[in-house]
């Protein structure tokens, strides 16, 4: 079961991921429909560079600080100062000589906006690892609004040039900065100090190195060899929906923290991981759904339908929402079996170049992208081994297999009734679809929220 400060925080995590969220997919749809192919493709290849190179830079501090709790101030605040030396030395030198589309002063940019979203990320774990979640959504709100009405006015009123929407994401994310150091100001309690754990630092950042990697190999592989207009298209195909993203952090982090309790026995924390999952797929069964129904429509919407030859991706890269109702990785982090972890994510990064190097003469870019799907599927499917070995467990004590079932295909039932089986009602099944979807979640949630967690004070 879960305190009731526990979902309080939960909540205001979500929201503060929510607003900028929200506001990055709308710029996002501005830029795909205003700007040029090939300069949307080269803007797109510069947040790839950024997303792939804040989890490399803070190589596994925000998920340590989240799994093991405070630590003496100095001694943190040198390991990140040689951590991030390191880490944007190499991203940087990257950046710089392995980037044929920007000019210099655009990669100088990027490096910068690199190293302050890397240090944001920093300040925001330890503001969640001491539940002050309340105050990333007023430091996120200011980010997200200031960084909207920036982007905005140079693409309606200056014209856009990536040099001022570089400069412009980089004074605000150094404005956000300040704010949560603001924040952070907070007095430690000498007895609830912990000495670093090295080993484990080492393994948490190894497993983010690995994790982004897989996760972001499809376009890693692409940027080095496509045109900024092909890449475009397949960026706009594996385009993952916000939502995921950030339920998906929301709860890992609430999760670890909580589940980082040393009184909870195996058993609540089986729990909290079952009942969790069990909870998120209230949400994400019904996207995955919708996604895989609308993928034409979803894509026509938001990218417009230059980007046509982005639907199969669409839909193929949607497959992968079903596992995102758990992390897999929380279970063994608390566990401290990072070795595990690591493994897992070499395995899956080995399945996908495999997988790539086999699908893409037949496929194409459907085929890197299907790669990504059946890899992720393999490394869920060692991580439920594993944890299952960990806890002395079994699978339906870890799953509600059977209820997650029947919600699957009630969800991909309704959805695919929606489109085909309705008669005269092309132009507004789409728009039926988005309400269904929105009705479900709610069902879903509100029927199991009291039920699953048992709100306690």
């Amino acid at each position: 079961m879960l305190p009731e400060s526990v979902i309080k925080n939960a909540i205001f995590l979500f929201v503060s991921k929510l607003i900028p969220a929200l506001l990055l997919t709308l710029s996002t749809i501005v830029f795909a429909r205003y700007l040029p192919v090939n300069e949307y493709g080269i803007y797109q290849s510069v947040w790839s560079y950024v997303n792939i190179g804040i989890v490399i830079s803070t190589f596994g501090i925000p998920k340590y600080i989240l799994t093991f709790g405070n630590h003496n101030k100095v001694e943190i605040r040198k390991i990140i100062f040689q951590v991030l030396f390191f880490t944007i030395s190499l991203s940087g030198a990257y950046i710089l000589f392995y980037h044929d589309h920007l000019m210099l002063n655009e990669r100088l940019f990027v490096i910068g906006i690199l190293l302050s979203h890397a240090i944001y990320f920093i300040q925001e774990a330890n503001l969640v690892r001491v539940n002050q979640n309340k105050r990333l959504l007023w430091s996120n709100f200011i980010y997200a609004i200031l960084l909207f009405l920036a982007q905005m006015y140079i693409v309606f009123v200056i014209n856009y040039t990536l040099e001022f929407s570089l400069i412009a994401i980089l004074i605000v994310s150094i404005i956000r900065n300040v704010i949560v150091f603001s924040f952070n100001k907070y007095e430690q309690k000498e007895d609830e100090l912990f000495p670093i754990n090295y080993k484990q630092l080492a393994w948490f950042g190894l497993y983010d190195v690995l994790q982004v990697s897989s996760k972001w190999l499809d376009k890693l592989v692409l940027l080095l060899f496509l045109t900024p207009r092909d890449f475009a298209i397949y960026f706009n195909g594996t385009y993952e929906i916000p939502l995921i993203g950030m339920l998906l952090y929301v709860f890992q982090s609430i999760i670890t923290v909580h589940s980082a309790d040393k009184s909870l026995s195996d058993k609540e924390q089986i729990e909290i991981f079952r009942n969790s999952s069990y909870l998120m797929s209230g949400i994400l069964f019904p996207l995955v759904a919708f996604s895989v129904i609308f993928s034409n429509e979803i894509i026509t919407l938001i990218f417009d339908s230059l980007y046509q030859e982005s639907v199969i991706l669409f839909a193929i890269s949607a497959l992968v929402i079903p596992l995102r109702i758990c992390n897999f990785s929380v279970m063994l982090q608390i566990k401290e079996k990072g070795q595990i972890i690591t493994l897992g994510l070499l395995l899956a990064l080995l399945s996908i170049l495999g997988l790539m190097i086999f699908l893409y003469p037949y496929l194409e870019l459907e085929g890197l992208a299907l790669s990504v799907v059946i890899g992720t599927y393999i490394l869920a499917g060692f991580y439920t081994y594993q944890i299952i070995k960990v806890f002395n467990t079994y699978i339906y004590q870890l799953f509600a297999i059977d209820k997650l079932l029947v919600r699957l295909v009630v969800c991909f039932g309704i959805m695919a009734g929606i489109k085909y089986l309705i008669p005269h009602f092309d132009e507004y099944n789409f728009y039926l679809g988005i309400i269904v979807f929105l009705v479900l979640s709610s069902v879903y949630m509100s029927f199991l929220w009291k039920s699953i967690f048992k709100v306690k004070k």
